[in-house]
């Protein structure tokens, strides 16, 4: 499954801070792809349909660890089901808030996960991640 750098999947159930990172992303990096659902649910429906339809899945994904319904960690949980293994190629960096030591610890247990970015997203940290 082809990945795609300039495409970016936000998952966060606040509205206003996937409204505020799509704004700024396409600020700095115009023309990048940036999908944003407020529930880890539909993200991960997202996805099958983009494996499903074979089209390009998302380069990198901004995953919000306290959501409720499913969470961030429910979410990377799943990326282990058959449907999804071996298919998810993102980079994906726990995007929160609240960054425990025990949340950095249990990101890194997580092979896709890269980094764990503290809220709101910065013109540094955006070009962090998409280099």
């Amino acid at each position: 499954m082809e990945q795609n750098v300039g495409h970016i999947l936000l998952i966060d159930d606040d509205e206003i801070n996937n409204f505020l990172s799509r704004e700024i992303i396409t600020l700095y990096y115009p023309g990048t792809n940036v999908q944003s659902f407020t529930d880890a649910y539909s993200g991960l429906e997202y996805i099958q349909e983009k494996i499903i339809t074979n089209a390009s899945i998302p380069g990198i994904i901004l995953l919000d660890i306290n959501m409720p319904k499913m969470n961030g960690w429910e979410f990377l949980d799943s990326l282990n089901e058959p449907v999804y293994r071996n298919k998810i190629t993102s980079t994906i960096y726990i995007y929160t808030s609240s960054v425990y030591d025990g949340d950095i610890a249990k990101a890194r247990s997580f092979s896709l996960v890269k980094k764990l970015l503290s809220k709101p997203l910065s013109k540094e940290v955006l070009d962090e991640i998409m280099r």
